[in-house]
Parts: structure tokens; C-alpha cells; sequence
């Protein structure tokens, strides 16, 4: 879970910080123009089938890291919901 929020709220809240929506660059241009995208943060949902199976591949695959082994029913976010 930590790891969600660090790449999904945190970091984009840190980006936000350094450049609001209303940035400008130094020749007075839009900072958030076109190719960049004004980023928005994700907040955890315990019930969102897509942040659980971001948990629960991330504890797999730190598992798989550490050599544990892991049930066949632990890799569906359905199984867990």
C-alpha cells in the first residue's frame, strides 16, 4: 500500500507542489501545455478491483523476491474481494 501512494498520490502531489496548474515557464508559457498532462492523484480504494491487484502483484512479486511461496488463489483480486 505504501508503495501505491508513493507512486500514485505522493510523487504527483510533490510535482503539483513544484509546478501548480497555474505555472508558467520562463517565456511565459503554460507550464502544463501539450505533450505534459496535468497529472491527477489516486486515491486508495480498498473496493477498486484495479488498486488491489496493484497490491497484491506488488506483495507477489516481493514474495517471489524473497523465495516465499505463494497460494494460486493469492494472485486474483476477485478471491481477496
Amino acid at each position: 500500500r505504501r508503495k501505491f501512494d508513493s507512486y500514485f498520490r505522493n510523487r504527483i502531489e510533490q510535482l503539483l507542489h513544484n509546478f501548480p496548474p497555474t505555472a508558467t515557464t520562463s517565456q511565459g508559457v503554460p507550464f502544463w501545455s501539450p505533450p505534459k498532462r496535468l497529472p491527477k492523484t489516486i486515491h486508495f480504494d480498498a473496493k477498486d478491483p484495479l488498486h488491489m491487484q496493484f497490491i497484491i502483484s506488488a506483495a507477489n512479486l516481493r514474495a517471489f523476491m524473497l523465495g516465499v511461496p505463494t497460494p494460486a488463489t493469492c494472485r486474483d483480486a476477485a478471491f481477496i474481494g
